[in-house]
């Protein structure tokens, strides 16, 4: 007697697709009994949501498309698993279509079945693939089958566009709103937890772990109510310009529905309206955020690829992750000079230390470097004592803010030393010249790779080399083209500056609002200077102190310094 199972799918989790899979189990349950085959031991019923339970004999993927790859179908799987177990004869399923869509990998897993003498019957069409007479109509009937369902995603694209065109919303609701007659409106419990993580980022300078472990804390829910916030929660939020009334719609089209690949829609030909409604974040504040993450990105680590290996199946797979190299500092504001004060004699951080004794707590400010490693690590202790730098600090925030001749500088000093104003369009078409020319020579690589000439290692060398050069080309001509956008950036920038520097408190200063105008300020010991005691007395000298005004993300000073060296090459060049 032939020990069989069978194979159900359907591709959605809908009531009426649920239906069908009771129907098809009640089918092949009774086809099983009349035709007198032993029931297979083995089987298990798979759900969308990764639940899954164990079944009298026969195998369920619920919610699963049959055109993606059979690496997606989890029953499928297993029950080729059990196949190489040599568990059942036979498999039972009620189409071509539902044992699956992508005509590749059908005829690859009949093959790789027949290989173990097992059998797959396809009920509608008699087919049975231990009869190699059957092979062709096999074949025919599953290329048919992969032809319906890209058909049918074509279809399916083509009516998400028309809706995208409308302005209906495509996929789940952002967290802070919901969708309502396919459309998004403001959900008023969301809406103010928004706000309130934006405002923790960019007012109060949290880092995404802390105002994730405060939503926990305060036991905000998430959208789904089930998860806790987490980095990624935050940073999604923090990047979605929805928050400003932005709808971006036709982001990603499925191009190739049996590997499951997605293509980018280049930003001119996605679909993008504004609605004053959905706004809950304004959108200079919506910049400022960018601005403030890309400056962190860069003092505090890089956003690298990294490549990892996974176990799937019992097969080792590489795959491509994102993940943060940490700088050698940490964001930090639990104190007020956190990340701010600088050793200027070694670069390195200041680190707060507690003294005690029997009259007073003095808090004091150290070289970190001097303290950890001694004078190897830095020949200058530059003790400082917290209230002197508060005092130093409220000073030069009085003088610097009312300076209103030396802010307009700062304005004109920033743009001469990113744009060359004078020279915009020569330099737009050298870009564009060497564009084209790269883009020849990557094409001329390839010919190169097609005749024979070079091998694979030597193609994957230029062509990376090529690749390189041109991205970096084509940034840089996206930057000049859209010259007057970035100038604009720029005296935004400045503009909130001046604001928030206007309204500073000094008698109450936070790390959080030093950073918004400071970008450091050093303690530096004059060279030559004979390095103090360890526990010498300290006295305040302001001429050791320097602050960088945190203008345009960056200090006041490099921006006068790149300007200055700018100048000099035009100079050079121009002699």
């Amino acid at each position: 007697m032939l020990t069989a199972t069978f194979y159900a799918r359907v591709s959605t989790d809908s009531d009426e697709q649920k239906n069908s899979i009771v129907s098809q189990v009640e089918y092949f349950n009774t086809y099983l009994d009349e035709n007198n085959y032993q029931r297979s031991k083995t089987g298990v019923f798979y759900k969308t949501d990764g639940t899954f339970s164990v079944t009298d004999g026969y195998f369920v993927d619920e919610g699963f498309s049959g055109a993606k790859s059979n690496k997606y179908r989890k029953a499928f799987q297993q029950m080729m698993n059990d196949a190489r177990a040599r568990k059942f004869d036979i498999i039972l399923t009620k189409s071509i279509s539902r044992f699956g869509r992508n005509t590749k990998e059908l005829l690859a897993a009949v093959a790789e079945l027949r290989s173990y003498d097992i059998a797959v019957y396809f009920e509608d069409l008699k087919i049975n693939t231990m009869n190699r007479a059957d092979d062709f109509k096999l074949t025919i009937f599953a290329a048919q089958a992969e032809e319906e369902s890209r058909a049918k995603s074509e279809a399916v694209q083509f009516g998400k566009l028309q809706g995208y065109k409308k302005g209906i919303w495509g996929g789940r609701a952002p967290y802070g709103y919901d969708v309502r007659q396919g459309r998004l409106v403001v959900n008023p419990n969301e809406a103010p937890i928004v706000q309130r993580v934006f405002s923790m980022y960019l007012n109060d300078c949290m880092g995404l772990r802390s105002i994730a472990q405060q939503l926990n804390t305060d036991e905000v829910p998430t959208k789904r109510g089930a998860n806790l916030w987490d980095q990624s929660l935050i940073s999604k939020m923090l990047k979605n310009a929805v928050y400003t009334g932005e709808i971006r719609l036709h982001r990603t089209r499925k191009i190739d529905l049996n590997q499951n690949l997605i293509k980018k829609i280049p930003p001119e030909q996605q679909i993008i309206t504004y609605d004053e409604d959905l706004a809950l974040i304004d959108i200079d504040d919506f910049k400022l955020v960018q601005i403030e993450k890309e400056k962190r990105k860069d003092d505090f680590g890089t956003l690298i690829v990294k490549e990892i290996a996974v176990e799937n199946n019992g097969e080792i797979e590489k795959q491509k992750v994102h993940v943060l190299e940490r700088g050698l500092s940490r964001h930090s504001s639990k104190h007020i000079f956190s990340n701010i004060l600088k050793c200027g004699n070694c670069g390195g951080s200041m680190r707060r230390k507690v003294q005690l004794n029997k009259n007073r707590t003095f808090i004091q400010w150290i070289c970190r470097n001097n303290d950890q490693y001694g004078r190897k690590g830095c020949q200058y202790r530059n003790l400082q004592y917290e209230e002197d730098l508060k005092e130093y600090v409220k000073r030069e925030i009085n003088q610097y803010r009312n300076n209103e001749q030396i802010h307009q500088e700062n304005l004109n000093y920033y743009i001469k030393s990113q744009f060359d104003l004078k020279n915009v369009e020569r330099d737009i078409q050298s870009l564009k010249n060497q564009v084209e020319g790269l883009t020849q020579e990557r094409e001329v690589n390839f010919r190169l790779l097609t005749k024979s000439i070079i091998d694979d290692t030597e193609y994957e060398q230029r062509n990376t080399s090529i690749q390189t050069q041109l991205t970096d080309k084509q940034n840089n001509l996206s930057r000049l083209e859209n010259i007057s956008v970035e100038i604009e950036k720029l005296e935004l920038r400045h503009k909130k500056f001046l604001e928030f520097l206007s309204k500073v408190d000094v008698d109450n200063l936070t790390n959080a609002t030093l950073r918004q105008i400071i970008d450091r300020f050093e303690v530096t010991s004059p060279e030559g200077a004979a390095p103090l005691p360890r526990f010498t007395q300290h006295e305040f000298k302001e001429e050791q102190l320097r602050i960088y005004w945190r203008v345009f993300g960056k200090s006041r000073e490099s921006v006068i310094e790149d300007t200055v060296d700018k100048l000099i090459e035009e100079f050079t060049l121009d002699s």
